[in-house]
């Protein structure tokens, strides 16, 4: 007993699972399964829609023939390509089992009380395994998650109670349209009794149930669609039309047939439910389709948008007007969060019940589109647009990093340039003011008092010397010659003995680099060490290192001093200076900082092979000592 119920059970929750798994990947088995119940249903009907056209068994031989050509042909042949697709094999599932099912419902175009029986009980089965088919749409996976399985017991259960009435009945008062016999109808091969009163019992429960189910998906989806937003809407309306459309005329008609269950006959309301179960397969189909148009249009529509976005606001209005959804945000990854357009923190992006592609940004960053869930069910329209939206953020970001740095520079050569007037004006400008005022006063003490003349052309002399000097200070704040003429760990050496401040050196033989790269690599080393003679306290220990990696030269200019809070690097800054130099040559440079703990910048770019030996190891501070 345990070991059978937990084995029921056991297949009850693989039921459930294989029912719930529409929106995943297709299983393995599914298309073995599509494509063996398809070529069954047609091996077997094809030759039973010719006997029903030509035998004598149906009453409507060539309705029966025309209708069952749809049941079964369209059905396997639309079900097996509703199965190749990823989202939607539950449905093709659903229709080539249908197909199956109206191929054993063709059995009574057999002769024989076999044939009428197998034909009879299957009918019933075919209104919610119907209902099945509509609801393993992804548009209405949590409809199919409620009432999945429970569509598939109640087609068991009236199986089951199509049977049970035969038992008791001679013929069954219920057929598929076209299928009422010509004559007196074979009858059943299992009664075991003649009681109209069981059997009628029986019918009333076989219409209940069935009204039931019905009622049950209608409900679920008038719901769904009260609740659902307008995107989940306008993908739901469809599948509740077409299950209207099927399910309406049948109303009527099973109430008829249990109020009197009188001979099969053929009924407005059997005419009307057969031929739209007909179309359900076509119309299914052409909304997918549909779906599939509508995405190459939303596609060159987000492509013509997206070419004037210029940053990330505008790349997520472009897309949410597209998709016509304006829940939708672009998030991106941020440390251990997640941020929106605006650079403001929003709730993790994919935590909540709502759609969400992950979309992979230049430079490893990491970003996500979330949407209405309504749109998680047409996924190859999210994920082209999620495509195209990386490229567009990719361009966006791109272009707005070079108008930073072009601002970035614009302020930095500003900068340089003022800082050059300032240094002329405060040093070689006033000092050859002073070299005019001496010569004029030499000029007209000469005849006078020559020998104050040449006291005063002595003091001219030495101010032409300091003057030179301060230009040659000047122009090694340009470039320095040393660096020119000995290379990096040189100039970095003079640099840190010419620092107001005690400064330890560790630099490797790095080989020469190109003008650039060296260039880079000093002035933020110098700069660094400015900031440390202003901001970093008189007792702060510095210490300066120069190493090599491979293909990569590394620096790092570190102090015991104050600290500060690194926060957003504003433009124009010395710190912004250093890293759009290593940035400008291909380089990176970062920053650690914190009140009372010192600074350390470290910077590093790669190179090509050194010109001279190097090592890949990191020089210890007082290896080379300033």
């Amino acid at each position: 007993m345990g070991t059978d119920g937990d084995g029921r059970g056991a297949a009850r929750g693989r039921l459930a699972a294989a029912v719930r798994a529409a929106d995943g990947s297709r299983p393995p088995w599914a298309w073995p399964a599509a494509v063996a119940t398809a070529a069954v249903a047609v091996a077997l009907g094809v030759p039973l829609i010719v006997l029903a056209a030509t035998g004598d068994e149906l009453r409507h031989p060539a309705l029966a023939a025309v209708l069952r050509s749809a049941w079964i042909g369209l059905y396997a042949v639309v079900g097996l390509w509703f199965a190749r697709r990823r989202r939607h094999w539950l449905v093709g599932l659903a229709m080539t089992t249908l197909a199956l099912g109206a191929a054993i419902g063709g059995l009574d175009a057999l002769p024989g009380a076999t044939a009428y029986t197998v034909a009879r009980i299957t009918t019933f089965a075919i209104i919610p395994l119907s209902l099945l088919m509509l609801v393993a749409l992804p548009e209405v996976r949590q409809i199919r998650a409620r009432l999945g399985v429970p569509l598939i017991l109640a087609a068991a259960a009236l199986v089951v109670l199509s049977a049970g009435y035969l038992m008791f009945a001679q013929t069954a008062p219920w057929s598929t349209a076209a299928a009422q016999c010509r004559g007196a109808c074979a009858g059943s091969a299992i009664q075991v009794a003649d009681s109209p009163v069981v059997a009628r019992a029986i019918l009333v429960v076989m219409v209940v149930l069935t009204i039931g189910v019905m009622a049950a998906v209608a409900v679920a989806l008038f719901r769904s669609l009260r609740a659902a937003s307008a995107i989940t809407a306008r993908t739901v309306t469809p599948i509740a039309w077409f299950a209207l459309l099927w399910s309406a005329p049948l109303y009527p008609g099973l109430v008829v047939l249990a109020i009197d269950p009188g001979p099969d006959r053929l009924t407005p309301f059997l005419v009307t439910t057969a031929l739209i179960r007909a179309a359900l397969p076509l119309g299914l189909a052409v909304v997918v389709i549909a779906q599939a148009i509508r995405t190459s249009a939303v596609g060159e529509e987000l492509m013509s948008r997206l070419t004037d976005a210029t940053d990330p606001a505008q790349v997520q209005r472009a897309i949410a007007d597209v998709l016509r959804d304006p829940s939708l945000q672009l998030a991106f990854r941020d440390g251990s969060g997640w941020i929106d357009v605006e650079g403001r923190p929003i709730a993790d992006a994919t935590a909540d019940d709502r759609g969400w592609i992950a979309m992979s940004l230049a430079g490893g960053q990491a970003g996500a589109l979330t949407f209405d869930p309504g749109l998680h069910t047409q996924e190859e329209r999210v994920q082209a647009i999620a495509a195209l939206g990386s490229v567009a953020l990719e361009r966006a970001r791109a272009e707005a990093e070079l108008r930073a740095v072009r601002r970035r520079l614009v302020s930095v050569a500003d900068h340089e340039r003022r800082r050059i007037e300032r240094s002329l004006h405060d040093g070689a400008q006033q000092r050859l003011v002073g070299m005019a005022i001496r010569m004029t006063a030499a000029r007209d003490t000469l005849a006078e008092r020559p020998e104050r003349a040449l006291a005063l052309l002595r003091e001219l002399g030495a101010d032409v010397q300091e003057a030179l000097q301060e230009l040659r200070e000047l122009a090694h704040g340009l470039y320095p010659p040393v660096l020119v003429d000995h290379g990096l760990p040189e100039a970095l050496r003079s640099a840190a003995r010419h620092a107001p401040m005690p400064v330890e050196v560790g630099l490797a033989d790095v080989g020469r680099l190109e003008a650039l790269q060296e260039a880079a690599v000093y002035f933020c080393c110098a700069e660094a060490l400015q900031n440390v003679a202003k901001h970093g306290g008189p007792d702060a220990r510095t210490v300066v290192r120069l190493w090599r990696e491979d293909d990569l030269v590394a620096f790092e200019v570190s102090d015991e001093g104050r600290g500060f809070v690194v926060g957003a690097l504003r433009p124009g800054t010395g710190l912004m200076g250093m890293r759009d130099r290593m940035q400008d040559v291909g380089g990176a440079l970062d920053i650690d900082s914190a009140p009372g703990r010192g600074t350390r910048v470290h910077g590093r770019l790669p190179v090509g092979s050194p010109e001279t030996g190097g090592t890949g190891s990191v020089p210890s501070a007082g290896a080379d000592a300033a």
